[in-house]
Order: C-alpha cells, then sequence, then structure tokens
C-alpha cells in the first residue's frame, strides 16, 4: 500500500505545522492515524469508521492543546 511506504508521521509532530495544514494534509494525517489504530487493533477489518472518527478525535485534540498551549 502507497500509505505504508511514506513515512509515517507521529501525532506529536503536529505541534510543529499545525497552522500550516490544508485539508488534504489534516486528511492524511488521519488517515496515518486511523491506519494506526487500526493495527493496535490486531487489523481486525470491519470498525474503519470507528477507527477513522478516533483517529479525527486524537488529532484535534493534539492541535487544540498545541494552539492553546501557545
Amino acid at each position: 500500500m502507497q500509505m505504508e511506504k511514506k513515512k509515517r508521521k507521529k501525532s506529536s509532530n503536529l505541534k510543529l505545522f499545525h497552522n500550516s495544514l490544508s485539508l488534504e494534509e489534516l486528511t492524511e494525517v488521519v488517515q496515518i492515524v486511523a491506519h494506526e489504530l487500526y493495527e493496535k487493533k490486531g487489523r481486525i477489518p470491519g470498525n474503519e469508521l470507528g477507527d477513522w472518527l478516533d483517529a479525527e478525535r486524537e488529532v484535534k485534540k493534539v492541535i487544540t492543546t498545541s494552539y492553546f498551549a501557545k
């Protein structure tokens, strides 16, 4: 899969560049985090939407926390 070939970004890296993320980049980060959640859960299919929503919450939390930490 193409995503697996890319170097994975850690959620903590969002603190450095959250102000400059385009919608496409933000979607890519959520996709990466969702895939990491899927792998952590043992690659069991059937919870794609749940993993995506959990990833969105995680990314939003990191962005919000880093924004207000300034």
